[in-house]
């Protein structure tokens, strides 16, 4: 699936990298702590919010840090429907 195709009310995943100060273990940092570094994080989010005209989306990290980013639809992959559930 594209990002072009997502239908509005509908929740979306994606898997996506960014550039941002990771540990060193390679997960995302909030803020510059001793021993941060710059990087490209690669995870799997949910999207909150489309910009068809910029192509970008904001996407919320689910695997390490529930940070949001912005990110180009150039760096999006494996775009899917999320299934919610209770567990």
């Amino acid at each position: 699936m594209n990002l072009e195709d997502i239908e509005p009310g509908k929740s979306y995943a994606c898997r996506f990298e960014v550039a941002c100060l990771l540990d060193a273990t390679g997960t995302p940092l909030a803020d510059m702590v001793e021993g941060a570094r710059p990087g490209v994080y690669k995870g799997l989010g949910v999207i909150v919010m489309r910009d068809s005209e910029n192509r970008l989306v904001r996407v919320r990290d689910v695997e390490h840090s529930d940070h949001e980013y912005v990110v180009s639809w150039e760096n999006c992959w494996d775009v899917d429907e999320v299934e919610w559930s209770d567990d």
